[in-house]
């Protein structure tokens, strides 16, 4: 991919032309984890804080994929890992979304900020409760995320592990201390939340906590 890359550019190809999606070639290099080519398409001056249709950076989809060396590449280049997306997003959400904790960890070491807040109110810590992403939340807990952070509905990360029947990361957050009866605006706790999705195991572990309706 490198080759045919350096073959376009040398016929005078764009290195910041944007598809339909607006995406350039270095989103691409970086949602496929092409490190040669997004050193490369660097090298050959293409915009590394460039932004797609959804103001998606080439850092938000390494980090949403897991790609890590591509991360460190556009990272050690000058990447801003505090960068948002058109939900407020920044890399560090998606790679929680992504399960991605060796990338996670790779953006808190360069500054990300473990307590950023999305579109919804919603941290990294969130995001990772609702995928049951339990080493990526053990890492941002460990990096100093606020357990009981709210959202712009009042619901804790405690609330979104119950919502998605996150077990382990839901004896995670509260062996670690989350407030087991933390209410929602709506006057919902976890074990509310658990019970209106049928999730029988989550319920059962918050009763064990001390979690009431």
């Amino acid at each position: 991919a490198a080759e045919t890359t350096e073959v376009l550019l040398t016929r005078g190809a764009n290195i910041n032309e944007k598809d339909e999606s607006d995406e350039t070639p270095l989103h691409r290099a970086a949602r496929n984890n092409a490190t040669e080519t997004a050193q490369l398409l660097l090298t050959q001056g293409a915009e590394i804080n460039a932004k797609n249709d959804q103001s998606a950076t080439p850092l938000h989809y390494a980090t949403w994929k897991n790609a890590n060396e591509t991360a460190q590449l556009l990272i050690m280049q000058g990447a801003n890992v505090n960068e948002k997306d058109k939900c407020s997003r920044t890399p560090l959400h998606l790679a929680a979304m992504g399960k991605a904790t060796e990338t996670a960890q790779l953006l808190l070491t360069q500054g990300a900020n473990v307590s950023e807040k999305d579109e919804s109110g919603n941290t990294p810590l969130h995001r990772a409760a609702c995928e049951n992403a339990i080493e990526t939340a053990q890492l941002l807990l460990t990096q100093g995320a606020e357990i009981n952070a709210k959202n712009d509905k009042g619901r804790t990360p405690l609330h979104y592990a119950a919502e998605t029947d996150a077990t382990a990361t839901a004896e995670l957050l509260l062996k670690q201390g989350a407030e087991v009866n933390a209410e929602s605006d709506e006057g919902l706790t976890p074990l509310h939340i658990a019970t209106n999705h049928n999730a029988t195991e989550i319920a059962e572990l918050l009763n064990r906590y001390g979690g009431r309706e």
